[in-house]
Formats: structure tokens, sequence, C-alpha cells
């Protein structure tokens, strides 16, 4: 784990990103499969370390990814906490981790996610939402996607099993590589 802090005036308070980071293998259905991961982390996020363990008020994962030029992708989960609990909300994001690992995700929940991701591309892409399309368009050269994997979305995305999900959370992230960025001090959990 590599960390780097930075002062805070509060004395009392750490905003940190957790950064889990690798590469993949471009293609739509990987994007999406990164995509849904990201919404499985941030439901767990929610239900665990702010509704069961009450550590963080409002926790927020992005997802970044590019096929060019390195076919990089990275987790950056944000959120603010007491300088007291980081070792233990760090324990808690890197056990979130190894349970998607270990665990198959209910196919209830996957499905939901699925469902909205279909609702919110029918939503983003209207025929008169122009700059939606052109953002689109430019995401899929971007990382390697073709108008014929746009024709195939929803196909390909209901092709994604919980054991998909399951082996990507194993293939694609390792917690060897994660970096913590800081204001305030942070200490990480011992492994």
């Amino acid at each position: 784990v590599t960390v780097r802090t930075w002062p805070n005036s509060n004395e009392t308070q750490s905003s940190f990103d957790y950064l889990l980071y690798g590469k993949y293998e471009p293609s739509l259905r990987n994007g999406l499969i990164l995509k849904l991961m990201q919404n499985l982390i941030r439901n767990r996020l929610i239900s665990i370390l702010r509704e069961e363990q009450s550590l963080v008020y409002s926790p927020y994962i992005s997802l970044f990814y590019n096929a060019v030029p390195d076919n990089v992708f990275y987790f950056d989960v944000n959120a603010s906490v007491d300088r007291k609990n980081t070792a233990t909300v760090h324990r808690c994001l890197n056990d979130i981790i190894k349970s998607l690992q270990e665990e198959k995700v209910d196919k209830k929940e996957l499905q939901t996610l699925k469902q909205i991701f279909i609702v919110n591309k029918r939503n983003y892409l209207q025929n008169d939402a122009t700059s939606g399309w052109k953002s689109y368009l430019v995401g899929q050269l971007k990382n390697n996607e073709s108008l014929e994997d746009l024709e195939n979305y929803e196909e390909v995305l209901k092709g994604i099993t919980p054991e998909d999900i399951r082996q990507a959370f194993c293939s694609l992230v390792n917690l060897d590589n994660q970096t913590i960025l800081s204001i305030g001090d942070f200490t990480p959990c011992e492994n």
C-alpha cells in the first residue's frame, strides 16, 4: 500500500482517495464489467461504511478507464473520515473487495444494476441529444469499441453473469495495487 498525505487544518478529519488500479482488455463487455464492479463497490460502501458502521458520511466511487494507450483502469473511492478510524475504514474497504472476489454477487442485485444501465443508456442517447452522442462515441473510440458494439449493448450486458463479475474482481483487482491519497493523516490497516 502506498500512502501519501498532505496537511489538513482540521486535525480530526482526513479526506482520502483510495485508488485501486490495474490493466484490462478493451471491449464493450469488459467496460461494462468495470462499470458493474464500480456500482457493486458503491452499494457496499453505502451499506457497510455509511449505514452499518457509520464511519463515513458520503462515500463516492469513480471509475476511470482508457484503452489508449495503456489499457489501464482505476477505481477511486473518495470519502472523509475521523482520523482515529482510518485503519478501520481501510480494513473495511479491503474486506469489501475480498468478499467480491470470493463470493458471487446476488443475481437480483446484478439484474437491477443491468436494468439501470439500459434505462440510463436510453435516456442519455436520445435522438436529439447530440452532446450525449458525441461523448459516447468519443468514449467508444478511446476504448476500442465499435458501432457494432453499440448495436449489441443490451445483449452483451445481459450475458454478464455473477461468476463473470467475481472472476473480474479476482483477475483485475489486486489489493497490492492500491494507493491512498489523504489530506490529513491516514493510517492503513495491517494486512
